[in-house]
């Protein structure tokens, strides 16, 4: 596809032709293309100085062969791809006090790149904003000055490289690990390592289907909570935390949730669960040791960290494990020195060293599981708004409020 002679709207690209019969002037006519196009947020001067044989009228865009139906609306949010260049949310830097406040992450033009032997050139649809795309911006995972923000997304085989079989241009994929983030529009990923998605899931579900899930399994997984044994998880009223509790009670695990809200409280019991503790209003050892008959759980996650990690590690039975998988409080994490005395332990996991370091065929049966459970509606995500990708510092500041719940998206 030569990507010199096309507009972008909402990551849908479509050629334009334009008649011989149609001079510059016409086709370049401000009252078409200039204040729309022109000023687009993320036109740049090579693009500008790029401009192909392109029209549009009033506020839709015209072409030969195309029919009103399929007439696009041409908004401000037109962004123009010439010469094999496409947006993408990148960081400029990793200084202090640029990072703080996000200043260093912006929208920028890069290459599209061209697929290689057993490649696969994707276009990205949608992505989520997850709390570690933005721990992954400030630098938590220690990332080099410059890359592309994102973690995952859902996108459409737009060229293949010699030697890949069995994915069609326009199929939708996922991948869990993709080569290169995803917060762009265009992205290379080995064809082996592309996932079909089902035709069941919508964009948006299938987008979320490897932070969230496949977190849930690994966490249950590694934490190995015996049967009749007790599992306790913080910030259960975020998204992962819903599909925590679905999942536990697919599995018949008996499950403590912690929120701060009581709103949150509802909510759960509303998905099913059973034991659900309000730390703002609750104290946590007390009740742990309610529900369990004064034994304690057996293991316990927790994304929040600072003081939240020291209660939750006391609650835990002697040899109990506490994972920690995420920095939400930004906290340095308070624990108390008899815990440790007394046997509990704590442990991180972070999703892209766990299931890399199972393997590939083993990797690739968890992906698997966690499709299909979003597929059979055991795990149901909830999905919120959607932002336009040049809007993506809107959207990670709606992401941040508190009590949000719904997952964000970037389209």
């Amino acid at each position: 596809m030569e990507y010199s002679n096309c507009l972008h709207l909402t990551n849908v690209f479509v050629q334009l032709p334009v008649p011989d019969s149609l001079d510059d002037k016409t086709v370049s006519d401000p009252m078409c293309i200039a204040l729309t196009l022109l000023k687009a947020p993320g036109v740049t001067g090579v693009l500008k100085s790029s401009v192909p044989k392109l029209y549009a009228c009033g506020h839709h865009l015209q072409s030969p062969g195309f029919s009103p139906s399929q007439a696009l609306s041409a908004r401000a949010s037109f962004v123009f791809a010439a010469m094999g260049k496409q947006q993408a949310i990148q960081t400029t830097t990793l200084e202090p006090e640029k990072v703080k406040a996000l200043e260093h992450v912006t929208l920028t033009e890069i290459d599209v790149p061209k697929p290689g032997p057993g490649e696969v050139l994707v276009k990205m649809l949608i992505r989520p904003v997850n709390p570690t795309d933005i721990a992954q911006a400030r630098g938590a995972y220690g990332d080099k000055p410059t890359f592309t923000v994102g973690s995952e997304g859902v996108g459409v085989v737009e060229d293949a490289g010699e030697g890949v079989t069995g994915l069609q241009k326009g199929q939708r994929v996922v991948a869990a690990g993709w080569a290169d983030g995803t917060w762009q529009q265009y992205l290379l990923q080995k064809a082996s390592e592309l996932l079909p998605v089902p035709d069941s899931l919508d964009d948006k579900t299938a987008a979320g289907f490897y932070i969230n899930p496949i977190t849930v399994l690994g966490l249950v997984e590694t934490s190995a909570v015996p049967k009749g044994g007790w599992l306790l998880q913080t910030a259960a009223g975020s998204v992962l935390g819903r599909q925590m509790v679905q999942y536990a009670q697919h599995i018949g695990l008996n499950l403590i949730s912690v929120v701060r809200r009581a709103s949150s409280v509802d909510e759960l019991k509303a998905l099913g669960a059973e034991h659900v503790i309000n730390s703002a209003e609750e104290d946590i050892g007390k009740r742990v040791r309610e529900i369990t008959g004064g034994k304690g759980v057996d293991a316990a996650v927790d994304p929040i960290g600072g003081e939240t990690s020291g209660k939750v590690l006391s609650t835990l039975k002697r040899g109990g494990v506490l994972r920690v998988y995420g920095t939400l409080s930004g906290d340095t994490m308070n624990i108390r020195t008899r815990d440790i005395m007394a046997g509990r332990k704590l442990d991180g996991f972070i999703i892209y060293s766990w299931l890399p370091g199972l393997g590939e065929q083993e990797s690739r049966k968890r992906k698997e599981k966690a499709l299909q459970l979003l597929a059979d509606k055991i795990l149901t995500p909830l999905n919120g708004d959607t932002y336009p990708l040049e809007k993506f510092k809107e959207a990670i500041t709606a992401s941040q409020e508190p009590g949000r719940g719904a997952k964000l998206f970037l389209q």
